[in-house]
């Protein structure tokens, strides 16, 4: 009885080990499929835009301000470089171009270059400190676009706080494993002693210890199962630090588009992918790249850098105390107020420039996206609303009035106190009334 009783003890209980499922709504994005929308006088007399969406228009720096601040730079540069062994000099402008052209000299970042001939890797440890290995350092520095990619990668990884998470998610993974190790011991236990009751004749006994084996190995297969969620969760922090690496890379002057240089590099080194990688595989990595790189606002992020590094001196350095790295000094009375970008807050922000410019069929797709990613979003499934009212105007075509009352009211209860999502919904209800109207008279 012992026996069973700890059998329906542990299946009542192995839950309690299962991460909660993404129960994120699926969203009916079928919507006319037309080209963008050909009458002029069609959509600038019945296109809305209660400015919901927020977006950026940073005034650039004229070209010959720009270049005679980075001539100065320069010349501070050579400066502080002397106190520098070669490979740490050009690592040190490319940090301090990330830094100020992001405005991140809310503390010390400490960087080096540490010899290791075999591993091609770059890592961030602690709360400031990006580390290059000599080998990878060696094998881009003279690409300084996928260089700098190298290292915002790993500025991105200390500004997300991502180490804390991935440190917590390891902690996670070393307690399940050793659950799983405990509960592939009991059911082996378990079994060898089934089988000798089973010799014995006690087969109720046999029975028990049966069911206390399978409970084990169900709890075990619950572990296992949470153990590859926290691989995948940590996996995420990689995308996470590519995508931003790109924003951070941009404003600092340097070419999103050679991001992938340094990705295409490592993807020729010999490594097999499993599913307890710390990484993602490297081609999937390089896709989302691509799609980042296409969702960013090349020339306001250029403008925004500009501005930033024009408006700020070289940071000093130092040596370190510790002999192998150096310290930039930030700047102890700012605070970090660095604002991280969601993927779907690109698309929002992008989807809203292409209205706009009455891109209708890539606006649409992009506000799709954002619903996708967070389905309780109302701002772009009220635009989502917008832009099949316009296709109704635009081609006649009833059912994109039904999906433009489909989108009203998912934005409505998505927030009920949208104001304007309620007069959209208002306006459709009044439109098809009146189409409804129309037609009882036409039959008469």
């Amino acid at each position: 009885m012992k026996k069973l009783f700890f059998a329906f003890l542990l299946l009542s209980l192995f839950n309690s080990f299962v991460f909660a499922a993404d129960n994120s709504d699926k969203i009916n994005s079928s919507m006319n499929n037309d080209d963008s929308l050909k009458s002029t006088v069609t959509y600038n007399k019945y296109k809305k835009d209660p400015k919901l969406i927020k977006i950026t228009n940073t005034k650039p720096v004229s070209k010959d301000s720009y270049n005679k601040k980075l001539a100065s730079d320069n010349t501070i540069y050579s400066t502080y470089k002397k106190q520098l062994v070669d490979e740490q000099k050009e690592l040190y402008v490319i940090l301090d171009k990330l830094i100020r052209a992001n405005k991140l000299q809310f503390q010390n970042w400490r960087v080096g270059v540490q010899a290791e001939t075999e591993d091609i890797n770059a890592s961030a440890g602690s709360a400031n400190l990006i580390y290059i290995n000599s080998s990878l350092y060696d094998s881009l520095y003279n690409n300084k676009d996928a260089l700098a990619f190298v290292v915002a990668h790993e500025l991105s990884h200390l500004i997300l706080k991502h180490g804390k998470t991935s440190y917590e998610n390891y902690y996670k993974i070393k307690q399940l494993e050793e659950q799983i190790s405990r509960y592939q011991a009991g059911a082996r236990y378990e079994n060898a002693m089934g089988r000798m009751d089973s010799a014995l004749g006690n087969y109720g006994s046999s029975a028990g210890s049966a069911v206390v084996s399978t409970a084990y190995l169900i709890s075990g297969a619950v572990a296992n199962a949470n153990v590859k969620k926290l691989y995948e969760e940590n996996r995420k922090l990689e995308y996470e630090a590519d995508s931003e690496a790109l924003t951070l890379m941009t404003r600092a002057g340097y070419n999103p588009y050679r991001a992938n240089d340094s990705m295409e590099f490592l993807s020729a080194l010999p490594g097999v992918y499993t599913e307890k990688s710390s990484h993602p595989e490297t081609q999937q990595r390089i896709s989302a790249i691509n799609t980042e790189i296409s969702l960013l606002d090349i020339d306001e992020l250029k403008n925004q850098g500009m501005n930033n590094i024009y408006n700020s001196k070289p940071l000093k350095i130092r040596k370190s105390s510790d002999k192998k790295t150096f310290v930039i000094v930030g700047e102890g009375s700012l605070k970090n107020n660095y604002v991280y970008d969601t993927k779907e807050n690109k698309y929002i922000k992008k989807a809203y420039v292409e209205y706009l410019n009455n891109q209708f069929t890539d606006a649409k797709l992009n506000f799709v996206n954002a619903v996708v990613i967070n389905p309780k979003n109302d701002i772009p499934c009220l635009y989502l609303s917008y832009i099949s009212e316009l296709e109704y105007y635009n081609n006649d075509n009833k059912k994109s009035l039904k999906h433009a009352r489909r989108w009203a009211k998912k934005s409505l209860k998505n927030n009920p106190e949208n104001k304007y999502a309620q007069k959209q919904l208002d306006d459709i209800n009044k439109i098809m009334e009146n189409l409804k109207a129309e037609a009882k008279n036409e039959d008469k």
